[in-house]
């Protein structure tokens, strides 16, 4: 009995490994998509506080159909970065995406953080009665951060991702965007739509 057990235990542990990889290099493109913002809160003794969900599914398929196969996805505010996606690409990214519409990320992602349900992160972007606990409780950090699992194509060396910093009120920043692996860091390659709220 023990023998037949050992393949099982063995199989766990990589699929383990295997998470606990696919986590961390989810982490490196979020840090990337925030310009650091989260690495300095972290490093200056803040918080980071997160929403539990990942964000914007819907919204990330709207801004990839803007985009037909024929036709260059090319950067918001530098034209002369392209990217050119196969069909089977885009259906792998909305696949992906409609897998992880219910994906729930964990507790302490990051180091000092503090992982919130959407709709109290909602109550904070809109001013609901929530909002004034909310500004107590987290009265020294000024961003709560939102962000999709990043769905990966290209053997994993492009990205596409969705996030949000919200200030409170009317006051934030989003953006969907391709991030690309390359010289060992993640970095913003195409912008396919930014706003401010």
């Amino acid at each position: 009995m023990k023998h037949k057990l050992i393949p099982l235990a063995v199989f766990l542990f990589a699929l383990f490994i295997a998470a606990d990889s696919q986590t961390n290099t989810d982490l490196a493109v979020i840090k990337a998509a925030f310009d650091s913002d989260i690495g300095k809160k972290v490093a200056k003794g803040g918080l980071v506080i997160y929403a539990d969900s990942t964000r914007g599914c819907e919204r990330l398929k709207k801004q990839l159909k803007k985009f037909s196969v024929s036709k260059a996805i090319k950067d918001l505010h530098h034209p002369d970065k392209i990217l050119l996606l196969s069909r089977d690409e885009q259906r792998l990214i909305v696949s992906e995406l409609d897998s992880i519409r219910n994906f729930c990320w964990p507790e302490n992602l990051f180091a000092r953080s503090k992982r919130v349900p959407w709709k109290e992160l909602l109550s904070y972007a809109k001013y609901e009665p929530a909002y004034d606990s909310l500004t107590k409780r987290w009265a020294n950090d000024s961003y709560v951060y939102s962000f999709s699992k990043p769905v990966y194509i290209r053997n994993g060396t492009i990205a596409y991702f969705g996030m949000a910093r919200m200030c409170g009120g009317d006051c934030g920043q989003d953006e969907e965007a391709f991030y690309k692996y390359e010289n060992g860091k993640w970095v913003k390659f195409i912008s396919l739509g930014t706003g401010e709220f």
